[in-house]
């Protein structure tokens, strides 16, 4: 199985990404070459990335960092739909274009690999506004792609209608067992659009993040039955076949943990393959 694809003109992008703070350290020198982080994540996690990347020793052309701008206005909260705490600083129009240039200055990087739309403004017209400042960073050099997240099929619609840069990459919640919920982006109709269009969909929250305000999958997937019983028989973990499962149906995956034992594990979701028979369980969790 290839451990790369192509979201942009010559621009490759691991499938297995890791947002691995506080340890992008023991990430990158395990062998990980893909690191996600955000603005909304705050500066100690993006000056982290930053940190470890100047001193891996690793080439910066051989590592691809992902970040994000907000999109705003977003709220009210629950009202729309939109079901995360509120995004700070975010009652009205941000100034873009200052946003991928603080994400920048902030990681300590002259670009990043993969520049994203954390989700969509509460307007389409201001959705728009935020993608043509994302548009501008890819033609300048900050970003060598630029994609979405959380995004649904009809926000895909209507921002592809209007683009002069297509989005590379639609990166929103899905897990085994997911709730399907298509208000997120993450249902099959979403990921069915993203392929005919040519965009990569990239799963974050691979175990079901259950605490979470919004649960990826109805399931604990690291230790629901049927999860442990085909872990079993392909002797790997829970862990590795909730990321499998997703590679497998042509996703690439997004997943978080500081653990550098779990960071090890994690890398070697390419060495096994799980069976048609094992994959229609788990579609059925």
């Amino acid at each position: 199985m290839a451990t790369r694809v192509e979201i942009a003109p010559s621009v490759w992008m691991p499938l297995l990404t890791m947002n691995a703070y506080p340890n992008t350290s023991s990430w990158i020198a395990a062998g990980g070459r893909a690191v996600d982080s955000a603005l909304d994540y705050g500066d100690a996690r993006q000056q982290e990335i930053g940190r470890a990347i100047s001193s891996s020793g690793v080439p910066r052309s051989e590592l691809f960092v992902t970040t994000k701008v907000p999109c705003c206005p977003k709220g009210p909260f629950g009202a729309s739909g939109w079901p995360f705490l509120p995004v700070a600083n975010c009652s009205k129009v941000r100034n873009t274009t200052a946003d991928v240039e603080y994400d920048l200055q902030t990681i300590g990087v002259q670009y990043v690999d993969l520049m994203l739309l954390h989700f969509t403004c509460d307007r389409f017209e201001d959705t728009l506004g935020a993608w043509r400042a994302l548009e501008a960073a890819a033609l300048s050099g900050q970003a060598r792609a630029i994609g979405v997240s959380n995004f649904n099929r009809t926000d895909i619609d209507l921002l592809m209608a209007a683009a002069r840069i297509p989005p590379a990459v639609n990166q929103a919640g899905f897990a085994i067992g997911s709730p399907l919920n298509a208000t997120l982006g993450r249902d099959w109709g979403t990921i069915q659009r993203c392929r005919e269009l040519g965009i990569t969909y990239e799963a974050y929250a691979p175990f079901g993040e259950r605490d979470a305000t919004a649960p990826t999958s109805r399931v604990d997937v690291l230790n629901d039955p049927t999860v442990k019983r085909v872990a079993a028989r392909n002797n790997v973990t829970t862990a590795l076949v909730g990321l499998r499962w997703i590679l497998q149906h042509g996703m690439a995956v997004v997943t978080s943990g500081a653990n550098p034992e779990y960071q090890r594990e994690d890398l070697q979701v390419f060495d096994f393959a799980l069976s048609s028979a094992d994959m229609a369980m788990l579609d059925g969790v």
